[in-house]
This record gives structure tokens, C-alpha cells and sequence, in this order.
């Protein structure tokens, strides 16, 4: 019992010492819906995400089209917090 324990209290000091150098990203995500040159919505939402790496890796800027002349511009661009 005594082993279980102390292999629980290893594990949860390393897994807490491995998340000390993670970054917090502020993300903004805005989606702009376009049908036949109008614009029928558009929405700006904010995302926080955590990472290792750059915040930059997170950002996205993509268009796609969708049937009957529908167009979705999707963009995200994060920042460290």
C-alpha cells in the first residue's frame, strides 16, 4: 500500500513539474459567412489554449466554399497571455 502510494505521489510531482513551463494563449477566432457577396453572419469569439511551443503554431487564416455560393472566412490569431 505504502508503494502504491508513494509511486502516486512520484507520478503527480512529475506531471506537475512537466506543465511549469507551458504558455497560456489568448486566441481570438472570427467567422465571417458570406452567401452571393452578403454577409449573413458573422461571429468573434475569444479561445484560450495552452502550449509548449509559439501561440503563433495556433494561428489560421482559411476560406472555404461551400455550396450555393456560401463562403466561410475563417481566421485565429493567438498571443501569448
Amino acid at each position: 500500500m505504502k508503494k502504491t502510494f508513494g509511486f502516486i505521489g512520484v507520478l503527480a510531482g512529475i506531471l506537475s513539474l512537466s506543465s511549469c513551463n507551458m504558455k497560456d494563449c489568448k486566441c481570438y477566432s472570427t467567422n465571417q459567412v458570406t452567401q452571393n457577396d452578403s454577409i449573413v453572419r458573422f461571429e468573434v469569439d475569444t479561445v484560450d489554449n495552452a502550449t509548449r511551443g509559439n501561440c503563433a503554431d495556433f494561428n489560421v487564416d482559411e476560406v472555404m466554399n461551400m455550396d450555393s455560393g456560401i463562403v466561410i472566412h475563417h481566421i485565429l490569431l493567438c498571443e501569448e497571455d
